[in-house]
């Protein structure tokens, strides 16, 4: 029998946005397609309407207590994917590991606690920038530097990172997760039944 492993998963969940929704879709998807022993946690905005629409375990963002326990449990942390690593509304270092935690304070938590743990941590496909603090910066190289395994969604990340002076020959660019879903034809004509037109053109994304 193969041992199950747990997979904690960060990221900008749970928050009602569509793109990041279907990331976590795109990264459950892949990974359960790959292996059948993973059972996931998800730390979110929302840990119900996580558990029910994604069909896993999930915790709440600010529960600092449960977010270092579930790192500690677990075999993997991964954080990612999407835009994470940007301080447009500024950060804070003072805020990493504390209620009051948002954006790359919150983001760093998790590199930060894989550190600590001795577990492997995977920033996968990230976006990095703009960033317009010192502490958004070091807490953005502190996230890196900690990370087993690291992949950007864009050049222009890489670039960032590398005048950040990262060490960047280990970090490859891939693509957002998103490109990863099918298309549900049978759903997508379902809904457009339901449109009322109205004899103008319509667009659907």
């Amino acid at each position: 029998m193969i041992e199950k492993k747990t997979i904690l998963i960060a990221g900008y969940y749970g928050f009602e946005n569509t793109g990041d929704e279907a990331i976590l879709s795109s990264i459950l998807t892949d990974m359960r397609n790959r292996r059948q022993n993973l059972e996931f946690l998800v730390v979110s905005g929302n840990p119900e309407a996580t558990r029910k629409q994604h069909k896993v375990r999930s915790i709440l963002w600010t529960d600092i207590s449960a977010i270092m326990d579930a790192c500690q449990q677990s075999d993997l942390i991964l954080l990612g994917g999407g835009g994470l690593f940007h301080d447009y509304w500024g950060t804070t270092e003072e805020n990493v590991l504390t209620q009051s935690h948002s954006g790359i304070s919150f983001y760093s938590d998790f590199p930060i606690l894989a550190a600590l743990y001795k577990k492997p941590c995977i920033l996968y496909s990230i976006g990095v920038g703009p960033l317009l603090t010192e502490a958004g910066k070091n807490l953005t190289r502190v996230s890196f530097e900690n990370a087993d395994i690291a992949t950007v969604r864009d050049i222009e990340s890489l670039n960032l990172l590398q005048e950040l002076g990262i060490a960047t020959n280990n970090i490859k660019i891939t693509a957002d997760p998103a490109f990863n879903l099918h298309s549900d034809r049978k759903r997508a004509s379902e809904i457009l039944k339901g449109v009322q037109r109205k004899g103008s053109p319509l667009v659907a994304v």
